[in-house]
């Protein structure tokens, strides 16, 4: 039964198409893809964007348009653009039979379960045809064993290779229509092989499936693919040369995958958020597909839902939290110095130059370290400026897109810190600030700087960050930040469980040069007087109070002690 309300509501994660119809759900309407499909006529397509953009809520839409089955389901297309475009694709409605398959879920700790959750999504499909076994279809008592054991996932290994194929056989002599396949995601399980450590043994199956299904076969009437990454064709699509490819560098096909300007601008007025253009902008649009400008559609639905119940919502950073990072985690925490010093530069807002990689495979990424930027570009953590040739190669100028990447950046960086912090023996380090020794405690700090990725473009509260992670570990101190004691809040408070040991009081300043670090240093100290700082650690009894002005330009840092 059917939701009855007066505003359409926002599909979070729903990506069965016809919930839109059944639930009212609102829908960015992408039926023109149909049309786009049908006039390209490619025999086997690939289309790769990051997740959560939309590709599967597009399979299915095509599911459910091309499919031929006793339901008819011309009504969910007829207020969409597809339906406006003419008989001649309205015609393809409902006349084909489909194979439709999701390796979303392959996502498993070992090849085993991996294993057994592709087999399942092979043998769900087959259940979604066994109408195949009751109208008595094989000739062949084999053939009706072997559908049997694969519905019940009791079939060789052999078998469910040649299953897509074999099940187009079937389709194509019932229907008397070649079959379409649909396969989602088929690059999940290879990313998380490759990130687990079973990468030859997804490879070999996902190799030998989709080539015996997509490879010279002649019971096929056209193929869509999606997946995150396009993964070379000697690594998965070996031989099939009737393969096209649709990345995020192409033009064709570069609007149907995320939200344009044009829809997002259609979603804010009608959930009447127009005064909210600008912050979405700031936070989920910077995505260049081809010659479109593409905004986050995971991320916009997420904000806009949240914004129904309090129109003073800070936007969040939604996609990033949704799984899915451990790739760039590491790749990230294992870069080379260079390639360290060129994050830095993204994240403090500049932009660098690289060739990518189109071809890319899994493995390649820890021969080469120049195709983490690649994997980045085309999983969505990085987006192009613009393009130019150098001879006969593309160069793209890279940054992160908007907020939301940042966030994650920033995030893997912090981790990435910590994780630092608990290697480094910082002895020397905890002996300067115990004993006053201002110079030793500014080369030490100054060279952890430099060995680290920083985000500092001017922030105090990454600098603040560093110092409170560094002296975490300094062992038998309480460490209060940002205390309120005198006529406001200190930095960074030490307070030792003996009396005997000297307390610390750190106030941090930024400079703007490094010429500046000085007087800053000065400011620092002079703040802590005056706003009586130590007042906290006088009235806890401590008398011993040892106080930093300490300031940073880039990776630099002076201490001073008063």
């Amino acid at each position: 039964m059917a939701f009855d309300i007066t505003k359409k509501a926002i599909p979070i994660g729903i990506s069965d198409f016809k919930e839109f119809n059944r639930r009212n759900y609102y829908y960015v309407d992408k039926s023109i893809l149909i049309k786009d499909i049908l006039d390209n006529r490619a025999y086997v397509s690939l289309f790769t964007r990051p997740r959560r953009f939309g590709k599967t809520l597009n399979l299915s839409m095509i599911k459910y348009f091309f499919e031929k089955t006793e339901e008819d389901n011309s009504y969910l297309f007829e207020n969409l653009k597809i339906w406006e475009a003419g008989e001649r694709y309205i015609d393809h409605q409902g006349k084909y039979p489909v194979i439709n398959l999701t390796f979303k879920g392959a996502k498993m700790n070992t090849w085993e379960e991996t294993y057994i959750e592709l087999v399942n999504s092979i043998s769900e499909e087959y259940k979604r045809h066994s109408y195949l076994l009751k109208q008595k279809f094989f000739e062949l008592e084999e053939e009706q064993n072997i559908f049997l054991n694969i519905c019940k996932q009791k079939a060789k290994f052999s078998d469910y290779v040649s299953s897509i194929k074999n099940l187009c056989i079937y389709l194509e002599k019932y229907w008397k229509q070649k079959p379409i396949i649909l396969i989602d995601e088929y690059d999940v399980p290879i990313q998380n092989s490759y990130i687990r450590g079973f990468y030859d043994e997804a490879i070999n199956f996902i190799r030998a499936l989709l080539q015996a299904a997509l490879k010279d076969n002649n019971y096929l009437e056209f193929a869509i693919i999606t997946g995150c990454l396009r993964v070379s064709k000697e690594s998965i699509f070996t031989g099939l040369n009737n393969l096209d490819i649709y990345s995020i560098l192409d033009k064709r096909y570069s609007e149907h995958f995320g939200f344009t300007q044009i829809e997002l601008d259609e979603i804010l007025k009608y959930y009447e958020l127009e005064d909210k253009k600008d912050v979405l902008k700031e936070w989920y649009d910077g995505y260049k597909f081809g010659v479109s400008d593409i905004y986050n559609p995971w991320s916009i639905l997420k904000y806009t839902s949240q914004l129904q119940d309090n129109k003073n919502k800070l936007p969040e950073a939604y996609w990033v939290n949704t799984s899915g990072n451990d790739i760039v985690k590491k790749l990230i925490l294992n870069a080379s110095d260079s390639t360290k010093n060129e994050i830095e530069i993204l994240i403090n807002g500049g932009t660098i130059e690289k060739t990518l990689n189109a071809n890319i495979t899994y493995n390649e990424l820890d021969e080469n370290i120049e195709n983490i930027w690649s994997m980045l570009f085309f999983t969505g953590y990085l987006t192009y400026v613009k393009e130019r040739r150098d001879g006969r190669v593309s160069l793209y100028e890279l940054r992160i897109p908007n907020e939301e990447l940042l966030y994650v950046y920033e995030t893997i960086i912090r981790y990435w810190f910590e994780e630092k912090v608990k290697q480094k023996d910082f002895s020397v380090l905890y002996s300067a600030l115990l004993n006053g020794d201002e110079e030793t405690l500014s080369d030490e700090i100054s060279e952890f700087l430099l060995e680290n990725i920083s985000y500092y473009d001017a922030q105090e509260s990454f600098y603040h960050g560093v110092l409170t992670g560094i002296l975490s570990r300094i062992g038998r101190y309480r460490i209060y930040s940002n205390i309120e004691s005198g006529l406001g809040r200190s930095d960074i408070i030490l307070a030792p469980y003996s009396f005997r040991k000297p307390s610390v009081l750190i106030e941090l300043k930024i400079a703007k040069s490094e010429d500046e670090l000085e007087t800053r240093c000065s400011e620092a100290l002079n703040q802590i007087e005056t706003k009586k700082y130590d007042m906290y650690l006088r009235k806890e009894n401590f008398k011993n109070i040892i106080k930093y002005g300490v300031a940073f330009y880039g990776k630099i840092c002076q201490v001073k002690k008063a």
